[in-house]
């Protein structure tokens, strides 16, 4: 919708989007760089450029080791060159062949050793686990079960148990039929009609468990992250993701049409969702996105990241252009009626229009009625970004123009180095005085505002 050459061009999106790029950061993660995988290279190309031309250099990683996001700089041309897609399509070609795996790393002392111990472990026999013969114990799921694990047997070797399931997983993964036959499957125990979420909204959750599966969805995801001891967030995000669609709970369409979808689809799309929760907002016109990112934000209590629909961008602010008046500011801080509980000496109120589509939270003393202080209300994790926090400082000094020192646009590095509360640049307006502070240790940056006696 924004590459004008596209049979899909939208002017008006086109245009919403040259305001929300000048008002705000947009950040691109391994979501959008896997949607171009398939492409050919020159449209590769073009769209990693375009893509760069909204997002810059902010991309966001989901660090599975820390469990949170990670930010870095890099361009998605840069980012995508990183991509090794040859050793991922390598290691899902064979999965379970651990020297194969390792053949390419360095070698290290005890590598040997360990790739022998993999060896070991993979011959153990199955039935050391206590997995019975399936076949003998459920005859009806004996087509099912040489299906998924041909030639199955309790006395085959962890190895051999898992080769034997891969080419039906590789199936899953790429194959729309496979996928269709297996939700086919599955919902065929229940009438969806009684869960779905378009008809019960966040009922569905009560609505399941009077079906044959006899649990909540929320049930039934903790009981799968116990079994499976989850920790790691994005997997208890994408199962989660991947049931709601296998059960029948939502279900993806095109042109009315149930939209076909394999295991692989469903986890890049799920990727889309998981990672827009380390931004403000989410845009999408993705209607089956956008309804599981309804959902999953829910049941995760995810608040701070608000979904924004495409046809809701005249309503949105971010697409409307900064009130650029500062003659406003000042008058509008002084008449805010700022209410002190007993026992509380610092107030902070949520100011109805944000300045400069950022600083939305106002504070003061109650023993100081000068001093006024402008932050972004958003969550920690969220509210020290470079790259925003470097667009707001551009913002405000093309508002203010050079500072009472002669300084003018803040660098990259005077944000990074302000170990300890700095100020940045500092400004003589009206009836006060405007600091511009930054602190990276303790991650904080706000407007110091102190108005003369």
């Amino acid at each position: 919708m924004l590459k004008p050459t596209s049979r899909q061009f939208n002017q008006t999106v086109f245009d919403h989007f040259e305001i929300i790029r000048e008002n705000a950061v947009i950040a691109y993660s391994d979501a959008h760089l896997d949607d171009l995988r398939p492409s050919k290279e020159e449209y590769r190309i073009e769209d990693l450029e375009l893509m760069e031309k909204y997002t810059d250099d902010l991309y966001i990683y989901y660090n599975h080791d820390k469990k949170n996001w990670d930010y870095f700089r890099a361009t998605p041309s840069e980012a995508y060159k990183d991509r090794d897609y040859e050793a991922n399509d390598k290691a899902l070609a064979n999965p379970f062949d651990f020297r194969s795996l390792v053949a390419d790393i360095e070698d290290f002392p005890g590598k040997e050793k360990i790739c022998i111990m993999m060896d070991n472990f993979m011959q153990t026999p199955i039935s050391a686990f206590g997995l019975p013969s399936f076949s003998d114990e459920y005859p009806a799921n004996a087509n099912i079960l040489q299906k998924v694990m041909p030639g199955y047997s309790p006395e085959m070797g962890i190895g051999s148990f898992l080769k034997s399931m891969q080419p039906y997983m590789s199936k899953l993964l790429g194959d729309y039929q496979e996928f269709d036959e297996l939700r086919k499957n599955i919902t065929s125990y229940i009438d969806t009609n009684e869960i779905k979420y378009e008809t019960w909204g966040f009922a569905f959750n009560d609505q399941l468990e009077k079906t044959v599966i006899g649990k909540k969805f929320t049930d039934l995801l903790r009981q799968l992250s116990a079994a499976n001891d989850v920790q790691d967030y994005w997997r208890q995000f994408q199962q989660a993701y991947s049931m709601l669609e296998m059960l029948g709970i939502t279900e993806e369409r095109t042109s009315r049409k149930r939209k076909r979808n394999n295991l692989s689809d469903l986890s890049k799309d799920c990727a889309h969702v998981f990672n827009a929760m380390s931004c403000d907002y989410f845009i999408t016109n993705d209607k089956g996105l956008l309804v599981k990112a309804q959902i999953l934000y829910h049941i995760f209590q995810v608040s701070h990241t608000k979904i924004v629909k495409l046809d809701e961008l005249n309503q949105f602010s971010l697409s409307r252009p900064i009130d650029k008046s500062l003659d406003k500011l000042v008058p509008a801080l002084a008449e805010i009626p700022f209410a002190f509980p007993e026992g509380k000496d610092v107030v902070s109120v949520v100011l109805e229009d944000s300045f400069l589509h950022y600083f939305d939270l106002a504070s003061r003393r109650k023993t100081d009625e000068s001093v006024y202080i402008l932050s972004a209300s958003k969550d920690e994790a969220k509210n020290f970004i470079y790259r925003e926090i470097l667009k707001v400082c551009d913002k405000i000094t093309t508002l203010f123009g050079e500072d009472g020192y002669g300084r003018g646009v803040v660098e990259l590095d005077e944000i990074i180095v302000s170990n300890g509360l700095t100020c940045l640049r500092a400004w003589n307006f009206q009836d006060a005085y405007f600091h511009l502070m930054c602190d990276s240790t303790e991650r904080s940056f706000f407007i110091l505002i102190t108005f003369k006696s």
